[in-house]
């Protein structure tokens, strides 16, 4: 996992080259919504890209973490299904009702059932490489759902090139990120840590939270403000 967490400038640099090389089909007319299953892992790109695009978006994007999917999902729908394992049960409900929807379907996924899927029914499909971790593989799915925005103008022309430049800035960095990670690690450790964000970054404070669940295995918790303001702090 360590090795994982620090090749992710590498991981990033291999996705933005299986995002420039897919192809995606045209969509037949405009879309009302953008609706993103996943979870996990493979859930949390969404809810940071839904969030990166809620200042350039003209259309609702919303992403689900459950088995079901809301009674607006129709044809006029892209549905985006994210399961790194292409086995994630929850996942494979809600693309089995959105086929059932004549939603505009695309896939991404490293395999299993999912992948099987798309091929049958000859949804868009974005394979990634296998045999890691869900929850190491942010880069990954993140990455797809950019360019996917991007090629439906749901992000701004330029988004794809922006992670391009968040390459170059984390390997420019990562020495300096190396040291404050380790000094963050000595105060928090044996510690239940909280996390404050601001609106609009919560994804964010959720795959930070996330991250200590499953790798350091310990309890934590993340707020928002000004939400926190009206309980919290109260």
């Amino acid at each position: 996992m360590k090795e994982l967490i620090e090749g992710f400038s590498r991981q990033l640099r291999d996705a933005v080259k299986i995002a420039r090389t897919g192809v995606l089909r045209k969509a037949p007319g405009g879309f009302q919504q953008v609706f993103i299953s996943g979870l996990g892992g493979s859930g949390i790109g969404a809810t940071i890209v839904s969030e990166w695009a809620s200042e350039y978006a003209t259309i609702p994007v919303n992403v689900s973490k459950g088995y079901f999917i809301p009674a607006y999902v129709s044809n006029q729908t892209l549905y985006i299904a994210s399961s790194y394992s292409g086995d994630t049960e929850e996942t494979l409900a809600c693309l089995e009702q959105a086929e059932s929807r004549n939603a505009h379907i695309i896939c991404i996924t490293s395999g299993g059932r999912m992948a099987d899927i798309a091929r049958e029914k000859g949804y868009d499909l974005i394979l990634l490489p296998g045999g890691m971790p869900p929850r190491s593989c942010l880069g990954y799915s993140l990455t797809q759902l950019v360019h996917i925005f991007e090629h439906f103008g749901l992000l701004a022309a330029g988004s794809l090139k922006e992670v391009e430049e968040a390459i170059a800035f984390l390997d420019g960095e990562e020495a300096a990120t190396v040291a404050s990670a380790r000094e963050l690690t000595s105060k928090i450790a044996g510690k239940m840590p909280v996390i404050y964000t601001t609106s609009g970054n919560e994804g964010i404070a959720i795959r930070f939270r996330q991250q200590i669940n499953e790798n350091a295995k310990m309890l934590c918790w993340h707020h928002v403000i000004p939400e926190m303001n009206h309980n919290e702090l109260v």
